[in-house]
C-alpha cells in the first residue's frame, strides 16, 4: 500500500523515509533517468511504492529510502492501515496502551531493549512508526 500524501502545500520536512530521513526535492533516478519533480515518486514502478533520494545519506545508510508522509502533530491522525498488526501480532492500540513507543517514533517506556528495533517487527509494509499515530506514523484524517 502506498502512503497517504499530505494535502495542500506541505513543507519539504513533511516528506521523510520510513526511517524518518528527510527526502530531497527534485531528483533524477540514476537507473531509469526519469525525473521526480516533487519529493517522493515511483519512477521505476517499485511494488513497495514511492521512494526518494535522501538529503543525508548517513541517516538512511543509503542514498534513498521508501517514503512515509509525516503527519503534522496538530492534525487529526488515523492509524494506517487501520487493521495493521506487527509481526508478533501487536496492533497500534497495544503500542499506545503498553507505551511501547513515543509520538516521535522512539521506543517508549514499555519497550524492552532485548526486543531490538521496531524494524524487526515490520509487517505488511509497515512498522509501528509508519502505521500507528501513537508512534509518529499513521495518516492525516481527511476533512468531512
Amino acid at each position: 500500500t502506498n502512503p497517504t500524501r499530505p494535502q495542500g502545500g506541505a513543507a519539504s520536512s513533511m516528506f521523510v523515509t520510513l526511517l524518518g530521513c528527510e527526502c530531497s526535492e527534485g531528483w533524477q533516478d540514476a537507473v531509469t533517468g526519469k525525473i521526480c519533480h516533487g519529493h517522493c515518486c515511483n519512477l521505476d514502478s517499485d511494488p513497495n511504492g514511492d521512494w526518494c533520494y535522501v538529503k543525508d545519506r548517513t541517516c538512511e545508510e543509503a542514498d534513498w529510502g521508501y517514503c512515509r508522509y509525516a503527519v503534522p502533530v496538530d492534525e487529526p491522525c488515523i492509524n494506517s492501515p487501520a487493521a495493521w498488526l506487527d509481526s508478533s501480532g501487536k496492533d497500534c492500540s497495544d503500542y499506545e496502551e503498553q507505551k511501547l513507543c513515543t509520538a516521535s517514533g522512539e521506543h517508549g517506556t514499555g519497550w524492552h531493549v532485548e526486543w531490538g528495533s521496531f524494524d524487526l517487527y515490520f509487517n505488511d509494509g509497515h512498522t509501528a512508526t509508519t502505521a500507528c499515530c501513537a508512534c509518529g506514523g499513521g495518516a492525516a484524517r481527511e476533512e468531512l
